[in-house]
């Protein structure tokens, strides 16, 4: 009787395995391009708010532009592959956050990413025209940065395949510079 019954469980085990292995492989793949994807996110979400700090900080300087670029790279280089930011913009924010016409558009062109003439840029809001001046009359320019980036999947396995381009802003108030 014993030896009946282990041959009929011969090849229980393979059949297990062959249902198990697909939904295993598939749980594994899903849970690494999310990982990815979501380390990707937040590389760029921490790239925005670098650049903001900089140009609340740099405010009206001639080179705020190139400095801003220069924070958002730093913190691209180890995190994330900068060459996959489809956009970025300085923006004059609206009082509710939004962005206003006036915004500094850059492109990755190629070549040295922390080098500003890497960058092709349409200039809507000079670096020189920013109100750094605080007082009853006077309001301060609220700065906003936007990265448009795209995470291409890395297995290409359904629904993982092409890629995901997501949008983050950041925004905030210049440091004052003057007082009335």
């Amino acid at each position: 009787m014993r030896r009946h019954l282990r041959n009929d469980d011969r090849g229980a085990t393979l059949v297990e395995f062959a249902i198990v292995m697909p939904i295993l492989f598939a749980l594994i793949v899903g849970i690494s391009e999310f990982g990815l994807a979501f380390k990707d996110w937040l590389s760029v979400s921490n790239a925005t708010r670098e650049g903001a700090r900089m140009g609340a900080v740099v405010g009206d300087d001639l080179d705020a532009d190139c400095l801003i670029l220069g924070a958002i790279t730093d913190s691209f280089v180890a995190a994330a592959d900068v060459t996959n930011v489809q956009e970025l913009w300085i923006f004059k924010a609206n009082s509710d956050g939004s962005p206003s016409a006036q915004r500094n558009v850059y492109t990755y062109l190629g070549g040295p990413v922390d080098d500003c003439t890497s960058w092709g840029s349409t200039i809507g809001w000079p670096s020189t025209s920013r109100n750094v001046v605080a007082g009853p009359s006077a309001t301060l320019d609220i700065l906003g940065v936007r990265i448009t980036f795209q995470h291409d999947w890395i297995t290409n396995i359904v629904p993982f395949t092409g890629s995901a381009t997501w949008t983050e802003d950041t925004i905030m108030r210049l440091e004052p510079e003057l007082f009335e």
